[in-house]
């Protein structure tokens, strides 16, 4: 199976006049290919996680989303179709192709619904998503490179995402399944 990022199991680098394909061995969405060792990944990772700061903030605020939605019923129903449309995302095929436009715009798109619905965790990646996509292509608009250490960076940031998406759906089966107090008033 390949992975969330890229198509048949190869993994991508793109250096500045180029993209290249390199062959990987096939990884789940869990555990995608990196295009730099360990070492340097984990460093990109720990910066992203103090920049994000993802602990501090809720991965849904369910009493908010409630009050968006009115009903326990709606609320299911609301959180049912958001996981139909984050399955359908293309962020990580915009990614693959190095379409840092559509990257933003996508990232764009994800965080509005996520914003709308209270999902915090997701939407505060998508910030960041948004942000890289917008400036890379900006980049590139202008002549210059996209770095290895950039790609890296979006590269990480959506394994994050991947991961808060993990949390999302276990935290809304788990409030489907014991629905907070304000949830019956």
């Amino acid at each position: 199976m390949g992975c969330a990022f890229c198509r048949d199991g190869k993994s991508q680098t793109e250096d500045k006049s180029e993209t290249q394909v390199q062959d990987s061995k096939p990884q789940d969405k869990a555990n995608p290919p990196s295009i730099y060792p360990p070492p340097q990944k984990s460093q990109i990772r720990t910066k992203l996680d103090e920049e994000l700061d993802l602990p501090s903030v809720p991965i849904i605020d369910p009493v908010q989303a409630f009050n968006q939605c009115g009903s326990l019923e709606f609320f299911a129903e609301i959180m049912q179709h958001y996981k139909e449309q984050y399955s359908k995302r293309t962020i990580f095929t915009h990614f693959q192709d190095r379409n840092w436009e559509q990257l933003g715009l996508e990232a764009h798109s994800l965080k509005g619904a996520s914003a709308n619905l209270f999902i915090l965790q997701i939407q505060k990646i998508c910030l960041a998503c948004e942000k890289a996509g917008k400036a890379y292509h900006k980049q590139l608009e202008s002549n210059q490179s996209v770095t290895k250490e950039e790609i890296e960076r979006v590269f990480v940031l959506l394994e994050i995402l991947e991961e808060a998406y993990q949390r999302f759906e276990k935290e809304v089966n788990e409030i489907l399944r014991n629905p907070p107090a304000e949830f019956n008033s």
